[in-house]
């Protein structure tokens, strides 16, 4: 998969990992595949900041990551609990849209990497895990830096 142009937010986004899909190189923890990101095309996991984008985001996963794992098929974002004890993102935007599938643990403490589903009933909610999980990821990056 190439890099997508969001024009509503003048960034790229490319879905990595998954199984079968047409999507670039591999899964990875979340802490991985922020690194990735970041050292690989100077960007970081995606955020959101409003249902628009997280809807484009994905639909772009769905259409290249291909990934079942026989539940919600999650791929990892930027959002993140941090040391303030509040959801923040890695490209250090605020996270002031959430779309938390209900239930899930929202406080952070023990689950503080976010990550977005993409199939079944749960399909463009947000969740928070302990960020050991080897899943595909959304990166993205301003457009003059997403060569590669």
């Amino acid at each position: 998969m190439n890099w997508t142009y969001y024009a509503k937010t003048n960034k790229c986004f490319r879905i990595y990992g998954g199984t079968g899909g047409t999507a670039y190189g591999n899964s990875l923890n979340w802490g991985e595949a922020e690194e990735t990101c970041n050292r690989y095309h100077g960007g970081h996991l995606a955020s959101f900041h409003s249902e628009d984008e997280l809807l484009f985001a994905v639909a772009l996963a769905q259409e290249y990551a291909a990934h079942d794992d026989g539940g919600d098929a999650p791929v990892w974002i930027g959002l993140c609990y941090s040391l303030t004890f509040d959801w923040m993102y890695t490209d250090i935007s605020s996270a002031t849209y959430f779309r938390w599938w209900y239930g899930y643990d929202r406080d952070g403490t023990n689950f503080p990497s976010g990550y977005l589903c993409t199939k079944r009933k749960r399909t463009g909610y947000m969740g928070s895990a302990d960020g050991s999980e080897i899943w595909p990821f959304i990166c993205q990056t301003p457009p003059a830096s997403n060569s590669g």
